[in-house]
């Protein structure tokens, strides 16, 4: 990876916090967030969701589905009571 030292140094710190964390990484389309995941923690995580997008922000929008969609993931993980904490990491 060229570029993403920073970004995935964090996300590695926050990988061996100790602690369970809810990381919301954010920016453009198509500057390599989902690679940035993949590549920093190759092999090494329980649970990854990818694809909520701002665009639509209506009630009834495509957000609310995927938002649910993303609830209903940690629900089925068992997952949803762990996260103590929101971080969000911008990658422009």
């Amino acid at each position: 990876m060229i570029g993403r030292r920073t970004e995935s140094a964090t996300l590695d710190r926050l990988f061996e916090s100790g602690r369970a964390e809810l990381v919301a990484i954010y920016g453009r389309r198509r500057v390599g967030k989902t690679y940035l995941v993949d590549e920093t923690f190759a092999g090494r995580i329980t649970f990854r969701h990818a694809g909520l997008s701002p665009a639509d922000t209506s009630e009834t929008g495509m957000l609310k589905a995927q938002l649910d969609h993303f609830y209903n993931s940690l629900e089925l993980q068992g997952l949803k009571s762990i996260f103590r904490e929101l971080i969000m990491v911008h990658v422009s």
